[in-house]
């Protein structure tokens, strides 16, 4: 086992330093701003596209899973807010209609792109390192009915509770990269402080600081990131198909569809974009 895929595995991330090109992202950054593509197809963009499109890209991914084939079904996204106070946070995981079965690896996992330095600024994303092996506690409503369908009605030994997972703010410098299980317990644009950049308060405390003590992102508007998610070549996992038949009804729009299958087939990543 690869020492990327043992952190991957024990910790539920994995951070690569200096994966990209600093002047690339900072370009991409410009381009997507000016273009705002929101509704197409990240991968058919000609910035992203240079920016990932390689076989050291999905070679990470291959590794993380030990396998020789991808799976990708348009789940990606570019993220832009103009300011920090508008962006959604709050812990929460990625997976949607799993089975709850901790003991058994989750194959999905997510590229998170920061286009802008969130080490030493604002806008990044809080972890809880660990907690893929465990519930998370989202809408409180809907986490009493699953937790007691899971444990008292299903009777489900692999269920798993833990409420006392620290966070942390991983240090994301332009040109790292970070990818996580989408059973990973996240938060997004998360804030710093003036008095301890390192510190990580849970998203209901930031909310209520008081701004004098917190650090801006490092442009004043158009904070920018590019999420994409692939999973293993196992399309007869239940996790997996359940989560693709699910982000295959959002139907993405295609410029380009059968030339990027060709383009991916490349890399040995197969496009599903029909149940």
């Amino acid at each position: 086992m690869s020492d990327l895929r043992k952190n991957y595995i024990e910790n539920g991330y994995v951070i690569i330093k200096n994966f990209f090109s600093k002047e690339k992202v900072v370009e991409t950054r410009e381009e997507l701003i000016r273009k705002r593509n929101f509704n197409t197809e990240i991968l058919e963009l000609e910035h992203v596209k240079n920016l990932i499109m390689n076989d050291g890209f999905f070679r990470l991914f291959k590794e993380i899973f030990d396998c020789k084939n991808l799976l990708y079904f348009s789940d990606s996204s570019i993220s832009i807010h103009e300011n920090l106070d508008n962006c959604p946070s709050g812990f929460h995981v990625d997976s949607r209609n799993e089975d709850y079965n901790f003991k058994s690896e989750y194959f999905v996992a997510r590229a998170g792109i920061y286009l802008q330095n969130v080490s030493d600024f604002s806008g990044g994303v809080k972890i809880k390192p660990k907690s893929h092996n465990s519930y998370c506690i989202t809408n409180i409503k809907q986490s009493i009915k699953n937790i007691f369908t899971e444990k008292l009605v299903k009777k489900n030994k692999n269920f798993k509770l833990n409420l006392f997972f620290k966070n942390i703010q991983p240090n994301l410098d332009i040109g790292d990269l970070i990818i996580w299980n989408l059973r990973l317990h996240h938060s997004g644009a998360s804030w710093r402080y003036k008095f301890n950049k390192n510190l990580s308060l849970p998203p209901f405390i930031d909310r209520i600081m008081p701004k004098f003590t917190k650090i801006g992102a490092e442009y004043k508007k158009n904070r920018t990131a590019i999420f994409i998610a692939f999973a293993n070549g196992d399309i007869n996992d239940e996790n997996i198909k359940n989560y693709i038949n699910r982000k295959l009804k959002e139907q993405k729009k295609f410029n380009h569809l059968e030339n990027l299958k060709i383009k991916l087939l490349n890399h040995d990543v197969k496009l599903l974009n029909e149940i």
